[in-house]
């Protein structure tokens, strides 16, 4: 129970930096950078970031893809 509310507090607190340390722990890469911002709202905070490894060649096999959503309030 401890653990759970631990974990909910820090996604709140930097949900890209929970994600990135969960990757690292389980083994995975750290080559993953911010592609791009965007504005979904007219409030500062309604904003969508885009994740992922440099540009592809369109022959590349599909990537698998995590949405992380976090309601406010």
């Amino acid at each position: 129970m401890i653990a759970a509310i631990a974990l909910q507090l820090a996604i709140a607190r930097n949900g890209p930096a929970v994600l990135s340390a969960v990757d690292w722990l389980t083994g995975g890469s750290s080559s993953a950078q911010k592609l791009a911002q965007v504005s979904t709202g007219v409030h500062p905070e309604q904003k969508l970031f885009v994740w992922g490894k440099e540009a592809r060649q369109a022959s590349d096999a599909p990537l698998p893809v995590l949405l992380f959503v976090h309601g406010g309030s």
